[in-house]
């Protein structure tokens, strides 16, 4: 099985189905855009990059005296955008007491306040206009100023890009 493929044509529902069937204990990752399902296996070395990005993230935010609720590598989806994607990992800082003990919803939740994608062998660009649509809906503008895409080539870690989507963390410093 590649570390990654895509798939055209594919329904909604078979979409829930495979969520529903592979279950939460699941190093498959998948994302759903308009019938476009993509199918991403991450290797070692992507977990162990996500699992120091993770650590970093929640020390800044220990620093900071900033509360912080990480939810992993989470489905957030929309039956009515058509739209779903897993993220390596994702966090509530601005909104993490409202999120605290509780399932993302996104219908009646703000999205997460950071969400990382970790590319090592499959670019996360195609995953962009997943993130646009779950955001833009309900916060409207807020994606143009608060949407960063990092290559951290120039700084030859691990060449690796990293994709963080900062709809308040990059507003706030």
């Amino acid at each position: 099985f590649p570390s990654h493929d895509t798939l055209p044509n594919i329904s909604w529902q078979t979409y829930q189905a495979m969520l529903a069937d592979m279950g939460d204990r699941r190093s498959i990752r998948l994302s759903y855009d308009h019938g476009v399902l993509e199918i991403k296996m991450p290797l070692g070395l992507h977990e162990t990059v996500n699992y120091i990005l993770e650590r970093m993230i929640v020390a800044l935010t220990e620093e900071l005296n900033l509360g912080i609720r990480g939810f992993g590598s989470t489905t957030l989806s929309r039956a009515d955008l058509a739209v779903g994607v897993e993220p390596d990992c994702c966090f509530y800082i601005q909104n993490s007491d409202r999120m605290n003990g509780r399932d993302i919803d996104l219908a009646n939740d703000p999205p997460p306040d950071l969400v990382v994608e970790v590319d090592i062998t499959s670019p996360s660009k195609r995953r962009f206009p997943i993130y646009r649509d779950l955001v833009c809906l309900k916060y409207g503008d807020i994606v143009v100023q608060g949407f960063a895409s990092i290559n951290c080539k120039p700084m030859n870690i691990w060449n690796v890009n990293l994709v963080l989507h900062f709809q308040w963390f990059l507003a706030r410093f």
